[in-house]
This record gives C-alpha cells, sequence and structure tokens, in this order.
C-alpha cells in the first residue's frame, strides 16, 4: 500500500480499501498503517472535518503522499 501511495500521490480513502480484498488485511490495519505514517510525515489527510481524526468511507477524504519523514532531535 505506500508503494502504490507513493507512485500516485493523491488517492481518495475509499480507492485504498481495495487492499482489503487481500488476505489478512482489515480496515483498522490500513488506518493504523495511515495513522503511524502521519505521524512520521509520509502522508497529510486531506478532507478531514475539525472533529475527524481518521478517513471514513464516502466522505472524500484524500491521502496525500509526501514522503517527507519528520525528524525529531
Amino acid at each position: 500500500m505506500r508503494k502504490y501511495l507513493a507512485a500516485k500521490k493523491r488517492v481518495e480513502y475509499d480507492s485504498i480499501l481495495i487492499f482489503l480484498e487481500r488476505p489478512m488485511i482489515y480496515e483498522p490495519d490500513i488506518k493504523a498503517w495511515l495513522s503511524e505514517w502521519r505521524k512520521s510525515g509520509l502522508i497529510k489527510i486531506e478532507g478531514l472535518g475539525s472533529r475527524e481524526r481518521v478517513p471514513r468511507i464516502k466522505k472524500n477524504h484524500f491521502i496525500i503522499w509526501t514522503g517527507h519523514v519528520e525528524q525529531s532531535f
């Protein structure tokens, strides 16, 4: 999924759910990866409301691949 995001750069969250067709991958897994990558600075999530923290189906949320890793000193 990481390679897919890096290649596409901007992907609607709903289209990422195609990865659920693979064995042993579930939506909570995808959300955990996205959360980790967001904290690392690899992605941004576009379209979240002021109280939303995670992308949701049919909400026009987009995952933007930045590829920039934040470094803490």
